[in-house]
């Protein structure tokens, strides 16, 4: 039985035990405090924490293509993708190989469909997948697959530069896509 000394002592105690199991429970589900940084999201977006339309960081700044619209300019109307547009038989060629696109900028036709054709040359277990942004906004991704090749249908886009991108490994398989 308490008496009430051991009481009082526990008043005091019990909130920062509370405080302190809180905190390892925190720490064993893999919750991130707030001060911590946020994930990288996936954009065209200018911003620091998102990425940008550069395919790489070893292109000339005159090669660097920029996007067409600010993610934060209300003004423009949203883009989207249009699966049902005429067909412009234009198929790009895109290989992987070492957890890489290449090439890193492909050109398309505006308001047409258009092919994707990626030859995945990475060894079995590594999966990726083809999905193409504009701003902040997904217009299109396709299922993961492995090695082999794939062809994908991409729908119209107005003219502009989109990214493109492998969402599972996003900071070495990106590149651009100017439709004019």
């Amino acid at each position: 039985m308490l008496n009430r000394r051991h009481v009082g002592g526990l008043r005091h105690t019990l909130p920062t035990m509370m405080v302190g199991a809180a905190l390892i429970a925190g720490a064993c589900s893999g919750a991130v405090p707030a001060s911590a940084p946020a994930a990288p999201t996936v954009s065209v977006a200018v911003a620091s924490t998102v990425p940008s339309a550069s395919p790489t960081a070893a292109l000339t700044p005159a090669a660097t293509p920029t996007p067409t619209s600010s993610p934060t300019d209300s003004a423009e109307p949203a883009v989207t993708m249009d699966m049902t547009a005429k067909d412009s038989e234009i198929t790009r060629n895109l290989v992987v190989k070492n957890v890489d696109y290449t090439p890193t900028e492909l050109d398309a036709p505006a308001n047409k469909t258009w092919h994707v054709a990626i030859d995945n040359q990475d060894t079995a277990g590594t999966l990726h997948n083809f999905s193409v942004w504009s701003g902040p906004k997904r217009l299109y991704i396709t299922d993961s697959w492995g090695p082999g090749k794939q062809a994908f249908d991409i729908g119209g886009l107005p003219a502009g530069t989109y990214l493109f991108l492998c969402t599972f490994h996003q900071s070495a398989m990106r590149g651009a896509i100017n439709v004019k």
